[in-house]
């Protein structure tokens, strides 16, 4: 029964008696009587899960991209973070690997160019014999320079040189540094001079690199280039020694 409607019941018919006594409960006269009910009785009576309110409809409406953007920031907030965290791990890593080559450096013997033999016999026994360069090197003055084509860092150019009983080269005229620039092949080469041990040295005789041709704007004052190098038209540059490069030996003809 909705609200407003009126409850019907059987009217008595016509010419039933117009006045019963009060104590006869029990006369039933048949007519219809109707009753009304208060509507806020009925209200009540209304099942409450029928209509849901439409604020709460839209309130889950909001919550779920809220929600969603919420996931989105925090995975994006992570990926950052990850990447932080491995470039940082990155550096660090270089800056060991730089530490480690620098100490090698350092540890090698100051009597280094003590560890060079002569390369060349001019006698032996009653014969004497042509001095020359050995075969790949390339002959200037009393000198006999080798032109790498592999490449390496600077510490394992120093210690190759070493090997063919030479050491990497050093630069004390105007004439030899000509001499080297017109044998470069476009590509940068290794210089025996690094700052490791406070000034620009020669690493062959340990003295203060005075004769100079760096390039503008060099030395770096980057603190982790620290080893030289010589650019294709001739100009110096300070480098990272763990970069990879060509590099020069040279040894001297003693005859």
């Amino acid at each position: 029964m909705s609200a407003g409607t009126l409850a019907s019941f059987p009217v008595p018919p016509k010419g039933s008696p117009k006045h019963l006594d009060d104590d006869d409960d029990d006369y039933d006269d048949g007519r219809v009587v109707t009753i009304s009910l208060p509507l806020k009785e009925l209200e009540k009576k209304e099942d409450p899960s029928i209509c849901k309110p439409a604020k709460e409809n839209n309130s889950r409406k909001l919550h779920i991209p809220i929600l969603y953007l919420l996931v989105a920031i925090s995975f994006a907030t992570w990926v950052i973070f990850f990447f932080l965290v491995l470039k940082q791990y990155s550096e660090i890593s270089e800056k060991i690997q730089n530490l480690t080559e620098s100490q090698r450096i350092l540890n090698l013997s100051p009597n280094y160019s003590e560890k060079i033999a002569n390369n060349s016999v001019c006698s032996q026994g009653n014969s004497t014999m042509v001095s020359s360069c050995p075969f790949g090197w390339k002959h200037q003055s009393k000198y006999c320079y080798y032109f790498s084509t592999e490449k390496t860092n600077w510490i394992n150019a120093l210690l190759n040189c070493i090997n063919n009983k030479a050491y990497l080269v050093s630069i004390s005229s105007d004439e030899e540094q000509g001499f080297l620039k017109n044998n470069l092949n476009e590509v940068d080469y290794w210089l025996g001079m690094s700052d490791l041990e406070g000034p620009w040295k020669w690493k062959e005789s340990g003295m203060v690199v005075e004769t100079s041709f760096w390039d503008r704007g060099q030395p770096s004052k980057d603190a982790n280039k620290d080893c030289g190098l010589m650019h294709p038209n001739g100009t110096w540059a300070s480098a990272v020694c763990s970069d990879h490069n060509r590099w020069i030996c040279k040894k001297e003809l003693i005859c």
